[in-house]
């Protein structure tokens, strides 16, 4: 791995390397933006170097990056109706390289994402909060509607049920205007997700019917295993037991195909439910700590908007046993492989095997 070199560079440096890397032929005059450029090959090159010199240290210089360029953009956007904004926004214009690549490390979102998978909400607000900003002030429809998505997403779990609503639908508007039916269906089934946990299953049922219709065209698999595992979710609200088997059954066989360890537990978890409901408990309590071990070993935490579903199962589950069959039931579940689970969750059907 190359050796990271993170000293400072003094100002009065800087004319001496450039002439350097231009006489190496790294570096190239561009007469018609009157600036120096890396070379595209030199360029994908440094970029796959800084990536090797460490995760952190990489990290690091792209975020003073992206601090850099959000700043520009945000003065741009406070001055857009003052006699600074003409200047401004033809800076804004040359630097569009330069935003757009600190556009795509916010909004892509491999930190926010990070930060939000990692239970940190803030970090990851903040974040998508910096892409939404760039993508508004660059005009960037399709990166700003996913910054949206991703707020939406964050909002919702964070129980701000009335800001995720409000994201989400911005988001859907720009998705729709784009004909981005990949985008569409993510972002419906956010908000199919939205209207389950406020108890309006009609709409929750109408938004993630649609998604599912769209993820079948799209073929994004991660969208439509999700819209099963909801949409099983109000079959069994609406007291539809023989329709959340068959979704649930759906959802399953693709989490199987496509390794999908966090939609396999989250299919589980209210599978348990459902095993209630069929009067096969023990098979539920089993599927619930499947669910839960594998929880613990990906490093999985239970969302906020989780939660409440999240103990009334558990409670559910300990009320319809005894204490020994239900500790016996959960040691066995606990101690299931990935494979294992997904052959227990799948062997659960309406009819009573025994």
């Amino acid at each position: 791995m190359p050796e990271t070199s993170p000293l400072p560079i003094e100002q009065s440096e800087v004319l001496d390397l450039l002439t350097s890397v231009v006489n190496k032929s790294l570096v190239v005059f561009d007469e018609t933006s009157g600036r120096y450029r890396l070379l595209e090959t030199v360029r994908h090159y440094a970029g796959d170097l800084l990536t090797e010199t460490g995760k952190e240290d990489a990290a690091t210089r792209r975020t003073r990056h992206r601090d850099h360029f959000l700043a520009l953009t945000e003065k741009a956007y406070e001055k857009r109706f003052t006699d600074e904004a003409p200047s401004l926004m033809d800076l804004v214009k040359r630097e569009h390289d330069n935003c757009r690549a600190a556009l795509d490390f916010c909004a892509a979102s491999p930190d926010a994402q990070a930060h939000f998978y990692q239970n940190d909400p803030q970090a990851a607000r903040r974040l998508f909060d910096e892409s939404g900003q760039i993508a508004r002030a660059l005009g960037e429809k399709r990166l700003l509607a996913i910054a949206l998505s991703n707020l939406g997403m964050l909002e919702r779990q964070e129980l701000r049920y009335d800001h995720s609503q409000a994201s989400l639908d911005e988001s859907l508007t720009l998705m729709r205007e784009l004909n981005d039916r990949d985008g569409m269906s993510l972002v419906l089934g956010n908000m199919g997700t939205l209207a389950r946990l406020q108890n309006n299953v009609i709409r929750a049922r109408l938004l993630l019917e649609e998604t599912v219709i769209l993820s079948r065209e799209t073929g994004n698999l991660y969208v439509l295993e999700e819209a099963l595992v909801v949409l099983a979710q109000v079959a069994m609200q609406q007291g539809d037991y023989a329709t959340a088997c068959t979704q649930f059954r759906e959802a399953l066989v693709l989490c199987a195909a496509s390794h999908n360890d966090m939609n396999l537990i989250e299919a589980l978890e209210p599978m348990a439910e459902l095993a209630v409901c069929l009067e096969r408990t023990g098979h539920g309590v089993r599927l619930f700590a499947a669910g839960v071990a594998m929880r613990e070993r990906i490093g999985v935490p239970i969302a906020p908007d989780e939660r409440t579903e999240y103990v009334y199962r558990e409670q559910l589950l300990r009320a319809a046993l005894d204490a020994e069959t239900f500790a016996a039931e959960w040691a066995m579940g606990a101690a299931l492989t990935k494979e294992e689970s997904l052959a227990q969750a799948l062997a659960l059907t309406l009819e009573d095997p025994a």
